[in-house]
């Protein structure tokens, strides 16, 4: 389904479920349906709304409005068009460190947020980063099929229901999702220490290239009485692909507590 929100179409897929409503947001190259194992895990005891990104899936594409900031405005506007009940939201990547502006930003707005190893960047050079848009161009030149094969082959951990929406996302991604990148990235820290709402951080190994180190993540739970934090030991940055049963463990965990409180 679509939705016009903050000035632009924003596409989107809901489960309808009995229960608590749950949005979802992916990270950079990713689209909602990226989420779709676990959704699936979770059940339909929960209202799951997966949401494309603009730039990203089947939502609009504008020239600008990347920034971090921007982004959580989205996000914003469009728990507001749905006119959802304060939704419990969960982002992946760039799609965390937006949840974590909104659990911040708009407290009000929603009951809680969890944040996969969310993009809590700096603003320093970073290579891996540079080169990603002419990696995506390369990336969208192989065919489906290709790509997938690509995808198991890089990503040998990863569960392989994964691939299949993962290559379908990298090929809808435009090129103009990668201006959040060059935007300054928001100070995840003094984020963390206005969180107004439970926010639980999901984090993997550091030897696998996780964004959010140990000492990060001790540093800016000591800064926030909201926010907890699990470790996924042996997990790289795309945590649920690699463990998708322990992570949904985890969320149903920290929902079954939030939505008894």
């Amino acid at each position: 389904m679509f939705i016009h929100a903050n000035g632009i179409d924003i596409h989107y897929h809901r489960t309808g479920g009995d229960g608590p409503t749950v949005v979802f947001a992916h990270g950079l190259t990713d689209n909602g349906a990226c989420w779709t194992r676990l959704v699936t895990d979770l059940g339909s005891g929960y209202d799951c709304i997966m949401v494309d990104a603009r730039g990203h899936g089947k939502s609009s594409a504008p020239e600008e409005g990347y920034s971090f900031d921007e982004q959580a405005d989205d996000l914003i506007a469009f728990i507001h068009a749905l006119e959802l009940d304060r939704p419990v939201i969960m982002g992946h990547s760039l799609g965390g460190a937006v949840s974590a502006i909104v659990a911040a930003k708009a407290p009000g707005l929603i009951r809680a947020a969890i944040l996969e190893d969310p993009a809590f960047i700096t603003a320093e050079p970073n290579p891996q980063r540079s080169d990603w848009p002419d990696r995506h161009r390369a990336t969208q030149s192989l065919s489906h099929a290709e790509l997938v094969a690509q995808g198991e082959a890089n990503n040998p951990r990863w569960s392989p229901d994964t691939f299949d929406h993962w290559a379908t996302a990298k090929h809808e991604a435009r090129m103009q999702v990668f201006h959040a990148l060059q935007a300054s990235p928001p100070d995840f820290r003094e984020n963390a220490a206005n969180f107004g709402v439970p926010v639980l951080m999901i984090t993997g190994d550091e030897a696998r290239g996780v964004v959010v180190s140990a000492a990060t993540a001790a540093e800016l739970q000591a800064s926030s009485t909201k926010l907890s934090v699990v470790n996924v030991p042996g997990a790289g940055h795309c945590i649920r692909y690699e463990q998708p049963e322990r992570v949904a463990e985890i969320v149903k965990g920290f929902l079954d507590e939030v939505l008894a409180a």
